[in-house]
C-alpha cells in the first residue's frame, strides 16, 4: 500500500496539472475569439453567420481544449511508450521482431483508415450544429411572430428535423470512435499470438497450452530466487485414451489418423524426461522440454 501512494500521487498531481493547463488554454482562447467576434463589422457578421460564431466559442473552443488536454498526456507519453516499448521488444527476442515490421504499419493503416472516416463525419456535426444553434435562435428571437401566425408545430418539426440530423451524424462518428480501440486491441492481440502455430479444430487446447505456458513462466520468474525450479514438459503425440474424450468429431477423427501414421509416446518416454528435469543438479534448470515422437512433423 505504501509503495504505490507515491505513483498514485504523482499520477493526480499531473493530471491536475494537464486539466489547469487546458482549461487556462481554452479561456484564453475563448477571450481571445470573443473580443475578435466583438470587433467584426455588420457585413463580416452577415458573412460568417451569428449561429456559426456562437458554435466556434463555445463547441469549437470545448474542441480545443480537450485537443490541449489529450496533448500534455497521450502526446508525450505514446512516442515515449512506442519507442521503449519496441526497443525492450528486441531486447526479448530479436528473432520476433520481424513482427514489429508488420504491426506498426498495420497499426498505423488501421488507425489512419478510421481517422479517415471520422474527420468528414466531425466536420458534418460542426454543419450541423451550426443549424440547430440557427434554428434555435431564429425560434427564440421571433418567439411572437410563431406564436402570432400559429407556427408552432412547424417550427417544432423545423427544429426535430435539425436535431435527428445532428443526432444520426454524431452517431456515426461516435461509432467510427468507438472502432478505433477494438481494432487496435485486435492487431495487437494477433501480434502476441503470431509467434505461436495453430491449427483448425483445436482452439479450445491450442488456448489451454498457451495459458499454461505462460502460467509457467510467470511462476518460474516469482519463484525462483526462492531455489525452486519450474519446468514445463510438453509432449508431442503420446499413446492415451484421451482421445476418445474428444467431443468434436472431425478433431477426434484426426487425432486417430495421427496416431496411426506414427510411432507415438508411451508413458515411459514422458517418465524418463520428468526423470531427466528432476535430475539435473541444484545449479542447473530446465526451463521447458519438448518431447516429441521422430515421425512427428508438427
Amino acid at each position: 500500500m505504501i509503495v504505490n501512494v507515491p505513483p498514485l500521487t504523482s499520477s493526480g498531481v499531473s493530471w491536475l496539472l494537464r486539466a489547469r493547463t487546458a482549461m487556462s488554454f481554452g479561456r484564453d482562447v475563448r477571450a481571445a475569439v470573443f473580443h475578435r467576434v466583438g470587433s467584426f463589422s455588420g457585413r463580416e457578421v452577415s458573412q460568417f453567420g451569428a449561429p456559426s460564431l456562437i458554435t466556434r466559442n463555445t463547441n469549437d473552443v470545448q474542441q480545443v481544449q480537450m485537443l490541449a488536454l489529450l496533448t500534455c498526456s497521450l502526446a508525450v507519453q505514446v512516442p515515449i511508450m512506442m519507442v521503449g516499448g519496441i526497443v525492450m521488444a528486441m531486447r526479448e527476442d530479436l528473432g520476433l521482431s520481424w513482427l514489429l515490421a508488420v504491426v506498426v504499419p498495420a497499426l498505423f493503416l488501421s488507425v489512419g483508415l478510421v481517422v479517415s472516416q471520422m474527420v468528414p463525419s466531425f466536420r458534418q456535426v460542426q454543419s450541423r450544429i451550426d443549424d440547430v444553434n440557427r434554428i434555435l435562435r431564429e425560434q427564440i428571437s421571433g418567439i411572437r411572430v410563431v406564436r402570432a401566425f400559429v407556427r408552432e408545430p412547424r417550427e417544432r418539426q423545423r427544429f426535430a428535423a435539425a436535431n435527428d440530423g445532428l443526432t444520426d451524424v454524431s452517431i456515426r462518428a461516435g461509432r467510427w470512435m468507438a472502432t478505433m480501440f477494438p481494432l487496435v486491441m485486435l492487431v495487437v492481440n494477433i501480434s502476441s499470438v503470431a509467434g505461436r502455430t495453430a491449427r483448425k479444430g483445436a482452439g479450445v487446447y491450442n488456448a489451454s497450452k498457451w495459458a499454461v505456458n505462460a502460467f509457467s513462466e510467470s511462476l518460474r520468474q516469482e519463484v525462483t530466487g526462492r531455489g525452486v525450479r519450474i519446468s514445463l514438459v510438453e509432449p508431442g503425440a503420446v499413446a492415451t485414451e484421451l482421445s476418445s474424450h474428444i467431443t468434436q468429431e472431425e478433431a477426434r477423427e484426426a487425432s486417430r489418423r495421427m496416431a496411426e501414421s506414427m510411432r507415438t509416446l508411451q508413458a515411459d518416454d514422458i517418465a524418463r524426461a520428468i526423470l531427466y528435469v528432476v535430475s539435473q543438479p541444484p545449479h542447473v534448470a530446465i526451463n521447458e522440454v519438448l518431447v516429441r515422437p521422430t515421425d512427428q512433423e508438427r
